[in-house]
């Protein structure tokens, strides 16, 4: 067991002693720092409009006003606030008239108003689909029951659903815990919407240490005398599969870790416990019995899946192509072209094209209505990707193992 453990740390030495490697591993940790403090510094912020105050200051009082009201969202908590943004409407010494002789609200507005409720404030004009000042404090008694029944409504309406996903959905919707928790959640908000520019940042670096593993024995052909030696025909290749598939989850747990770390550093921790409802106006009918912690939890386990998963996937081409740069071009067609074919509305497709690695790197797509079905069994697609990337990584992974093990050396 020591020396096959040898031969692994063996394979580390090797992808750490190419500076490629470490360029790329060194940058991609750098980027994923430098995107959440690019993402702070040029946030806008209420209690920076209209004055000079900096970005991260502005942002601590954002997440300080809201907090001040963090707490369940019950229907009291409903009703203060329509009550609180009638007021200020109404109030006359709210606005003033612009140089263009228009009525406008006066910067400190929002900051008294809006922030306060923020994230509450947008999940009800979602789901009322009016402006907040417009509805009635009566439309908040037995607000969850209604809005269940809104959910259930507008699932039943979906024509591209099959029987068993409307039902599955039933389901979820009865298993959402109300009321709702409200806290700032400005950081996990910013990661969500990051999400697809940590999937490139991942696969990129997988793509280049994976199609290398094997391929740069054929480079430098080095191949014969791997096959040669007491260990190569069995041990080594085991070796090598081993390695990428543990650099693939650690790297991508790593740059994943850096992201949070990064947000709760400028955002602060809060928001774990909000419901993904309260996320953004495309999750407010999401039928997940959730919270936004939880999700990032089930999206960072899909990521290291698939990733891994991606990574043997290389080492695979690597085998069959024999040649390292041939394996990364295809590898960054796979990953970059998915990205500019447009949804096509058609459901198939679209589920289809979702299945290439970036697209599963997207938010929506993991907690998407749409699941995959087997007859009389619908998956959700978090649990699909979870379960096909297992599958794939033992495919790829056998293929490797085979055509490394059995290739004519030349």
């Amino acid at each position: 067991m020591n020396q096959f453990f040898n031969l692994v740390k063996f394979e580390y030495i090797k992808i750490f002693k190419a500076r490629v490697n470490v360029i790329f591993i060194g940058l991609t940790l750098f980027v994923s720092m430098i995107i959440v403090l690019l993402n702070s510094f040029g946030g806008n912020y209420y209690s920076g409009f209209g004055n000079d105050m900096s970005d991260m200051n502005a942002l601590k009082m954002d997440r300080e006003i809201l907090n001040e009201h963090a707490g369940l969202i019950d229907e009291a908590i409903l009703i203060e606030m329509i009550n609180h943004v009638k007021e200020g409407v109404s109030n006359k010494d709210n606005y003033f008239m612009n140089s263009y002789g228009q009525e406008v609200v006066k910067s400190d507005f929002y900051v008294k108003y809006h922030q306060p409720y923020y994230n509450i404030f947008h999940f009800i004009e979602s789901v009322f689909g009016e402006d907040i000042e417009n509805l009635n404090v009566e439309e908040m008694t037995g607000f969850y029951e209604n809005y269940k029944l809104l959910l259930v409504e507008d699932i039943q309406a979906n024509t591209q659903l099959t029987d068993g996903e409307k039902q599955k959905h039933i389901q979820l919707i009865a298993e959402i815990k109300t009321p709702f928790y409200n806290e700032y959640m400005g950081g996990w908000k910013s990661m969500i919407l990051m999400l697809p520019m940590l999937g490139i940042l991942c696969l990129v670096l997988v793509c280049v240490v994976s199609s290398n593993v094997f391929g740069s024995e054929f480079n430098c052909k080095t191949d014969a005398v791997i096959l040669a030696s007491k260990h190569g025909k069995t041990s080594l290749i085991v070796a090598k599969m081993v390695t990428i598939i543990s650099f693939c989850a650690s790297t991508c747990l790593a740059i994943i870790l850096v992201n949070i770390c990064s947000f709760s550093f400028t955002h602060g921790l809060g928001g774990w416990d909000n419901p993904i409802q309260l996320v953004s106006t495309q999750s407010t009918y999401s039928t997940y019995p959730i919270t936004i912690g939880a999700s990032i939890l089930i999206c960072t386990a899909v990521f290291i899946v698939v990733c891994v998963a991606f990574g043997c996937f290389g080492a695979m081409l690597s085998v069959l192509f024999k040649n390292a740069l041939a394996t990364i071009s295809c590898l960054f067609i796979i990953i970059f072209v998915p990205i500019v074919i447009p949804v096509t509305g058609e459901r198939w497709i679209d589920q289809l094209l979702n299945l290439a690695p970036l697209r599963i790197f997207s938010y929506n797509t993991i907690f998407s209505d749409y699941f995959y079905t087997f007859g009389t069994i619908s998956v959700t697609p978090a649990v699909f990707y979870l379960i096909a990337s297992m599958i794939g990584t033992i495919i790829f992974a056998c293929i490797a193992f085979h055509k490394f093990k059995t290739h004519q050396v030349r």
